[in-house]
């Protein structure tokens, strides 16, 4: 049995992490974040409230069960003397008629909260993926980056067997093997560093998919190669018409301008109809079997000592203030896609360069081995040669994951994933056409 644990341990230990794609960490984000869970939990928390809001237009009806003694005690011969006991069911129903609309706009206001809280889980998703997709690219950066480390160290070990191979024939000094193994064991800390780096990125992506930290995974790389972008209009008109945040906001301000008006109608008189019936079980001397009655009563607040001008200013003050966070969100998303495509721009320009550099550095490293070899040239050349080509190959790195990550804040500053289908921006008309019109 403990052959059997040994050899399944040795398995499962070879056995390689499995491949997590950027669509299946979205997908586990989705189910298991809990950002997104406590979303949920308020538009359940909105839709009660609606509930309780049409609930006060429907009817209502109360059935009750009373049992009476009492004992009567009349002075005289001719007085009824005894105890009595009296059992009496009885039954209400009530309806309001909204004729003020009052409970109605209520009800309107609080449908309208729960597109509100919708919306703020649209919020919530939008920057969920935004942060799922930047830790993910973040985990396959640092997985080049190890990748790097790693061929520069196998580089290194094979140009410190050729060097030791030389010094036995004599045809290089001992120092050149002492600069080599020394020039090993720095590549191969940066190794052991990035390694490290490797392995927080990945416990980060974990603990975001609200998952245990240790879970192993392998990234699969994303193929999307780099783009031009398109006129920036474009991708503020589409910010303007897809970012949750403003549908939430114009939502918000709807729901509030229905709590106004409520609020303004609550002067207006009400109406509600109710009727009785009351069954009298066992009905003593002179007492009903049974009693129905129907009634319809109308309230007017006469008297509210201003309590309804001050409820009314209250929900004007808050219909404004909501008006004019709409604008600030309005100018917030707008300046956070111009903030984006400059990123974007930035890190394209920056790539380029970067590209051109790894080319250049992979250049010099093979002259530069290559006349050391052939013994007209010095190992430092190599050696510093070796340093610049890691140097290019992690600042190419680096700048096509920021290219990435910029590309990323954009479909978040956008709200959507798909920016190569936005409708192209309408363009402002001529000065001139204003005032033919105007005409």
């Amino acid at each position: 049995m403990l052959g059997f644990y040994l050899t399944l341990a040795v398995v499962l230990g070879g056995q390689e992490a499995p491949a997590m794609t950027l669509d299946e960490a979205l997908a586990i984000a989705e189910m298991q974040a809990f950002e997104l869970r406590v979303a949920e939990s308020n538009i359940a928390e909105a839709r009660s409230s609606r509930r309780i809001a049409e609930a006060a237009l429907g009817p209502g009806a109360t059935l009750s069960g009373t049992t009476q003694w009492s004992n009567t005690v009349t002075p005289g011969a001719f007085g009824q003397n005894g105890s009595n006991v009296t059992n009496t069911i009885n039954l209400g129903v009530s309806q309001i008629i909204d004729i003020s609309r009052v409970v109605t706009l209520r009800l309107d206001a609080a449908t309208l909260n729960v597109k509100v809280n919708e919306f703020a889980k649209e919020t919530v998703r939008n920057d969920l993926k935004s942060q799922v997709r930047t830790k993910y690219l973040s985990v396959l950066q640092a997985q080049e980056f190890f990748d790097i480390q790693s061929a520069a160290v196998v580089s290194a070990e094979r140009r410190l067997a050729d060097a030791q191979i030389r010094f036995n024939a004599e045809a290089i000094p001992k120092f050149d093997v002492l600069r080599l193994e020394s020039d090993l064991k720095r590549l191969q800390q940066a190794k052991i560093q990035a390694e490290g780096n490797l392995r927080i990125a990945k416990q980060d992506l974990n603990n975001l998919l609200a998952r245990p930290i240790e879970t192993e995974f392998t990234p699969v790389p994303v193929e999307n190669d780099p783009e031009m972008l398109r006129e920036t209009a474009i991708y503020v008109r589409g910010s303007l018409l897809n970012r949750p945040e403003l549908k939430r906001a114009e939502a918000g301000i709807e729901a509030l301008a229905k709590s106004r008006e409520a609020e303004q109608r609550a002067a207006l008189p009400t109406l509600t109809l109710s009727a009785g019936h009351t069954e009298i079980i066992d009905p003593g001397f002179g007492q009903p079997e049974r009693q129905t009655s129907a009634s319809a009563t109308v309230s007017v607040p006469i008297v509210t000592s201003g309590a309804i001008k001050a409820n009314t200013q209250r929900a004007k003050e808050q219909e404004e203030r909501a008006k004019i966070l709409l604008q600030q969100v309005q100018l917030a998303v707008a300046f956070e896609v111009r903030v984006a495509v400059t990123q974007y721009e930035t890190a394209f320009a920056s790539y380029e360069s970067a590209k051109s550099n790894r080319i250049l550095a992979e250049e010099a490293l093979r002259l530069a081995q290559l006349r050391y070899d052939e013994e007209v040239g010095i190992l430092l050349d190599v050696i510093v040669g070796q340093q610049d080509l890691v140097s290019a190959q992690s600042a190419e790195v680096a700048a096509l994951y920021q290219l990435r990550s910029a590309y990323v804040a954009l479909q978040k500053a956008v709200g959507v994933d798909d920016l190569t289908n936005l409708p192209e921006a309408t363009p402002a008309p001529a000065q001139g056409e204003n005032k033919e019109e105007g005409q």
